[in-house]
C-alpha cells in the first residue's frame, strides 16, 4: 500500500473499474499509483509527458484530469470539475496488475486435454502500428490535420456496438483509442500476447486465412477477419466517399 503524493498537483486518469486491464500497457511505469472507489478506477502520478504519450492516449474509455490544489480540472481548463477522489488505499500499478504465469504439472500428460487460443497480458514492449478510434473523433481530426500527416495511414470502418475506424500505420494519430501491435498477420491489443504462440500457424490454417487478409482482436475474447483490399488511404476525400457510400 502507498500514499498518493500527487493529491495536490499532477495528472489523474479515471475509468470504470472493470476496464482497468486496459491500463496494462503502462504497468511498468513505476511512478503510477492505482486507487478504486465504488465502480471507478483512478491512476495517479502521471507526468505531463506521460499524459501526452501514445500509450496513455491509446487507452479507451478514460477521462484525464489535471490536479490543482485537490481539485480535478480538464487539462488547461479553469473551472474545477470535482474534488480529488477520497481514496485511502493506493497501490503501485505494477503490483495490482500482475503478470501471472500458468502453473504446470510436468508429471501429467493429458492426451485428451484441449488448448484454447487466447490472449494473455504481456510485460514486453510492443510497437503500436494501428489504433481503433471513434468515427466522430476521426472526422474532426482529418478536417484539421495537414494532408502529409495522413498520407502514410490506411483506414477501415468497423461497425460494432458503436461505429469505429481502424487506422493502420505510423505514427499513430493523437486521438483517444485502443492501440494494436502486429504479430504475424494478426493485430493484437498492446499489452497482450498469445498464450500459446506455437498455435498461431494452426489458427491461421484452420481459419484458412490468406495473405490478403488480416485478423483483428478488438479485445481478448473476439476476432474479426478483415480483407486488406478494403483498406483505403486516409484522407478527407476517402472519408467523404466512404461515408456517402
Amino acid at each position: 500500500m502507498a500514499t498518493d503524493p500527487a493529491g495536490s498537483s499532477g495528472f489523474l486518469i479515471e475509468l470504470a473499474a472493470d476496464h482497468r486491464s486496459y491500463v496494462f500497457p503502462v504497468r511498468h511505469w513505476d511512478n503510477l499509483l492505482l486507487g478504486e472507489k465504488d465502480d471507478r478506477c483512478y491512476i495517479s502520478g502521471l507526468t505531463a509527458d506521460q499524459v501526452n504519450s501514445v500509450e496513455i492516449r491509446s487507452i479507451p474509455f478514460t477521462r484525464i484530469f489535471e490536479v490543482r490544489d485537490g481539485w480535478l480540472c480538464n487539462p488547461g481548463g479553469l473551472v474545477p470539475q470535482s474534488k480529488y477522489p477520497d481514496i485511502t488505499s493506493w497501490n503501485r500499478l505494477h503490483e495490482v496488475l500482475r503478470v501471472e504465469k500458468p502453473s504446470m504439472n510436468h508429471n501429467y500428460f493429458g492426451m485428451g486435454a484441449k488448448l484454447k487460443y487466447q490472449l494473455v497480458p504481456s510485460a514486453e514492449e510492443q510497437e503500436a502500428v494501428a489504433s481503433l478510434v471513434h468515427l466522430d473523433k476521426l472526422q474532426h481530426y482529418i478536417h484539421t490535420a495537414p494532408a502529409v500527416r495522413l498520407r502514410h495511414l490506411q483506414w477501415l470502418i468497423l461497425k460494432m456496438t458503436e461505429t469505429f475506424a481502424l487506422v493502420v500505420g505510423t505514427p499513430l494519430l493523437p486521438l483517444p483509442g485502443k492501440a494494436f501491435w502486429l504479430y504475424k498477420n494478426m493485430l493484437l491489443p498492446t499489452g497482450f500476447k498469445p498464450a500459446y504462440p506455437a498455435l498461431t500457424d494452426w489458427l491461421v490454417e484452420t481459419l484458412e486465412i490468406t495473405d490478403e487478409e488480416i485478423l483483428l482482436w478488438p479485445d481478448t475474447d473476439s476476432l474479426l477477419r478483415l480483407e486488406k483490399e478494403n483498406f483505403r488511404q486516409l484522407s478527407i476525400s476517402s472519408y467523404r466517399q466512404t461515408i456517402s457510400a
